[in-house]
């Protein structure tokens, strides 16, 4: 199976919040596509004088500091930024919540007084535990990295 179908079928049935969670696998297939398609035209000398200052670092693959990106290599560019953004601000919220109920949890059995609050305190830790380890949301993207 193509992996954009897999990643296609694996996200459909995961709900918005974890659709965020997936890189526009098409949409920056385009934009590498536009990107062969601009250095093929390099190639043949199809460019105009102005495209020519653009592509002249991107044909070669190689680009130093100040070396200007094509328009489809920059869109490119700016859509893999804008998933790693998403990614991160995904995982930042992750964390905060995993602090902010740690902290709770803490809290209550520094608080606790009797024997048994003091074990069903200490059995939802083995569970948040568990939900850390085993984070449920992240199940569907460990199955595409296996295939």
């Amino acid at each position: 199976m193509k992996f954009g179908k897999l990643l296609k079928e694996t996200t459909e049935g995961m709900g918005p919040e974890m659709e965020d969670l997936f890189v526009r696998y098409k949409e920056l297939k385009k934009h590498l596509k536009a990107m062969k398609k601009q250095q093929k035209k390099d190639v043949d000398g199809e460019t105009s004088l102005e495209d020519d200052d653009l592509v002249d670092a991107s044909a070669s693959g190689n680009h130093e500091q100040g070396d200007a990106l094509s328009a489809e290599e920059m869109a490119f560019v700016n859509t893999l930024n804008e998933d790693l953004l998403r990614f991160n601000r995904f995982f930042i919220d992750k964390e905060e919540d995993s602090v902010i109920k740690l902290q709770a949890l803490s809290d209550r059995i520094k608080g606790a007084t009797g024997a048994e609050e003091l074990q069903a305190l200490k059995a939802e830790l083995v569970d948040f535990h568990g939900e850390c380890s085993s984070d449920s949301s992240m199940s569907g993207y460990a199955h595409v990295q296996q295939q």
